[in-house]
């Protein structure tokens, strides 16, 4: 028997690894009793999982007979692990280190194996005060802080901010061209897929472009709530919209980019306002960026960090 699966043992730790497909209830019913201060409904927690689903792993700890933790890892094409929580009576008592070892010996000890990202993602890293420190013991390396930001819309004025590039709703004629931009553009042509399915699925008028001439020179999407991670969880948490007195639906942009060649010349800037603008005039409360690493650029137009995330990996 290897080692990782005696300290299992002497500790009385008993683990079973399931697929989450077939087990949606054990795994919905687990997130609704023991992560109340992270709320999401249902459907939201497969549908951001959905290019994975197939390849998601389920990994429960019992102790006493009773479940003390879970951890959701992907595996298959690549290794991420997207959730791991103990339940506060169990803490301290070696079961978050015993389900990460558990999982490592199908993740392999030199796989690279991501913390949080994956083909899709929950939390895009360890949430900032959730075990930052645990994972560096387990091997983990930290790479970067991502950081969510909101805005309050009601106090938004566009006039308070000078734009140079003109801004509109993408046409039907250019949808090929922003594809094409995106493709030619080496790091922006992950989002091309994002910008294909929103056109594809009904929703073209929330794609934004930035035009020099007629060529497509920046682009951006407007956000719904069900798009939006944690829009639930921004009424509640400490310090963010419940605390300020912000109200209301969550708007959000998201997949903004602009061509190389026309960096820094203002063209983020006018993107960023006339979205901005576009929500507020849309009725809603608040604005939500994600996934971003520009705390003090989004800051010059009222954005203010939500939420930190460490970011890393181990095997890389």
């Amino acid at each position: 028997m290897n080692h990782a699966a005696d300290a299992l043992n002497r500790n009385g730790i008993r683990m079973e690894r399931r697929p989450l497909s077939g087990n949606e209830r054990l795994f919905h019913q687990y997130w609704d009793d023991h992560l109340v201060d992270w709320p999401m409904c249902g459907a939201g927690r497969l549908t951001f999982m959905r290019g994975a689903l197939q390849d998601l792993w389920l990994y429960i700890a019992y102790l006493d007979h009773h479940m003390a933790g879970m951890l959701v890892n992907e595996e298959g094409g690549g290794n991420a692990l997207l959730l791991l929580h103990v339940r506060s009576a169990y803490r301290n008592r070696g079961i978050g280190r015993a389900l990460v070892l558990e999982a490592g010996l199908h993740v392999g000890v030199h796989a690279p194996w991501n913390l949080g990202q994956g083909r899709g993602y929950w939390w895009q890293g360890v949430p900032e005060g959730k075990g930052e420190a645990f994972f560096i013991k387990q091997g983990f390396l930290k790479t970067w802080t991502s950081i969510d930001m909101l805005l309050d819309l009601t106090s938004w004025n566009r006039a308070d901010f000078e734009v140079c590039h003109p801004v509109r709703p993408a046409s039907d004629v250019d949808r090929a061209a922003l594809l094409q931009m995106l493709e030619q553009e080496e790091d922006l042509s992950a989002w091309g897929p994002f910008y294909q399915a929103l056109m594809e699925q009904g929703g073209a008028e929330r794609i934004f472009v930035a035009t020099r001439g007629e060529d497509i020179i920046g682009c951006a999407m407007l956000l719904e709530p069900h798009e939006i991670r944690w829009h639930e969880r921004f009424d509640m948490e400490d310090g963010c919209p419940a605390k300020t007195g912000m109200t209301g639906e969550t708007g959000g942009i998201g997949c903004l980019g602009v061509r190389g060649a026309f960096r820094e010349t203002g063209v983020g800037s006018a993107m960023v306002v006339a979205l901005t603008d576009e929500l507020k005039r849309r009725g809603y409360a608040r604005a939500f960026l994600g996934y971003t690493w520009l705390e003090a650029w989004y800051g010059k137009f009222g954005y203010r960090t939500c939420c930190r995330y460490m970011m890393g990996a181990r095997g890389t």
